[in-house]
Order: structure tokens, then C-alpha cells, then sequence
């Protein structure tokens, strides 16, 4: 699992608003937040993007907490083209879309009851350098901190060897 090393907020009700590196984590229909991971130094050979979402009680444990309504089942994962150290955000001055990755549950459900078998976004070559997403919900609200502590809560990058 790798820690994203900047996660930068744009959004469309405020398309000039520039928006910096923070833990703060704000997803809604007019907002999307872009994580960008520096991949130099692995050795891996396929990555995909995760949600972590931990019980209640683990979440209290770790002093951490997140607000979530509407489709959490739904959360996409667009490939984008940053080449750069993301810093800083707008959304008029938002990079691309590249391609679709897949979708994401951020919900988290105490019985088996067949979400937890659709696997996280495909498996894809984890590339060398960095490595940039852009994640959205089209349903829902999501609020939360995502720093580097146990539990695990948020968007990540998985690595496989």
C-alpha cells in the first residue's frame, strides 16, 4: 500500500478557485479530488486504486471518523495526465481525463452480502514516476482526513510483485 503524496481538491461551483495539498478529503457531485503517488524505487509490477473504509470500532480505536451519504457504491477512478508534482488545483485548469479505471464502494457492511466480490479498479502497470487519479461521485458526499496512521482510511494504491 502506498500513501498518496498529494491529494488536491477542484471544484465546479468554484472553477477559479485554487485549491492546495491537504488531508482534507471533500467529495461531492460538483467535487472531485485528485491523488497523485510517486512511484520511483518499487519494484511491483501491477497496481489498482482501493477504498479503505474500516468498522466503527477500529475507526474510534485510531481517533479517526468520515460523514458518507448517498451511492458509495459508485465512487469512479479516471486515469488523468499529470506529469508534474501536483500542488495546486483548479477546475478550470484540471488535467484530462484519460480513461475510465472502474468504480470503487466506499461503503463499509458488516454481513457478506456480494459487493465485497467486485474487485477494486483493474489491475494496470504500475508505472515508474508519478502516477495521478481523479476521483468522483455523481451520488453521494464524502468527508474526511486522510493521514498517514492506522487504520487505513481512504483511497489508496495497492502494489502486487
Amino acid at each position: 500500500m502506498i500513501f498518496p503524496g498529494s491529494i488536491v481538491r477542484a471544484s465546479r461551483d468554484s472553477p477559479d478557485t485554487v485549491f492546495t495539498n491537504s488531508s482534507h478529503v471533500f467529495l461531492t457531485p460538483q467535487d472531485s479530488m485528485y491523488y497523485q503517488w510517486r512511484l520511483r524505487d518499487f519494484k511491483f509490477d501491477l497496481c489498482y486504486i482501493s477504498a479503505a473504509v474500516p468498522d466503527r470500532e477500529r475507526l474510534h480505536a485510531g481517533n479517526k471518523s468520515y460523514l458518507a451519504s448517498g451511492d458509495l457504491g459508485n465512487i469512479e477512478v479516471w486515469n488523468v495526465s499529470h506529469p508534474e508534482r501536483l500542488r495546486e488545483m483548479s477546475w478550470s485548469q484540471r488535467p484530462p481525463r484519460i480513461a475510465l479505471l472502474g468504480t470503487l464502494n466506499f461503503s463499509r457492511v458488516d454481513q457478506m452480502d456480494g459487493w465485497q466480490l467486485k474487485s477494486p479498479t483493474p489491475r494496470f502497470n504500475c508505472p515508474d514516476g508519478r502516477y495521478t487519479v481523479e476521483i468522483t461521485c455523481s451520488g453521494c458526499r464524502i468527508q474526511l482526513e486522510q493521514v498517514f496512521s492506522m487504520p487505513a482510511l481512504g483511497f489508496e494504491l495497492q502494489m502486487l510483485g
